[in-house]
């Protein structure tokens, strides 16, 4: 049997777990449209087209964590991130002209 928090419901903890899979699946629908799987996959299938399949594995593992680590970076700090950036206060202040 599962314990639980006193006050905590079957239904409170179905509630949270449904509003963390809906920002995760939201997420991830933002993220699609940005690094373009279909897109990279086909770049990447050209530029390695004549290397051996060992160079080829390494590549793509070390291309996956590099881009994990990217996006891990951005996600856990993005406010120092972005304006440590050329994409700063003064390039989007355009956004808040009336």
């Amino acid at each position: 049997m599962a314990r639980t928090r006193p006050g905590v419901t079957a239904t409170t903890r179905r509630a949270r777990i449904l509003d963390v899979m809906s920002v995760f699946l939201a997420a991830v629908a933002a993220l699609l449209p940005i690094t373009n799987p279909v897109g990279a996959l086909a770049a990447f299938a050209g530029l390695t087209a004549n290397q051996p399949k060992d160079h080829l594995r390494s590549q793509a593992i070390r291309t996956g964590v590099y881009v994990f680590l990217i996006l891990a970076v951005f996600s856990l700090v993005p406010g120092p991130a972005i304006r440590g950036s050329a994409i700063g206060e003064n390039e989007m202040s355009w956004q808040s002209v009336s």
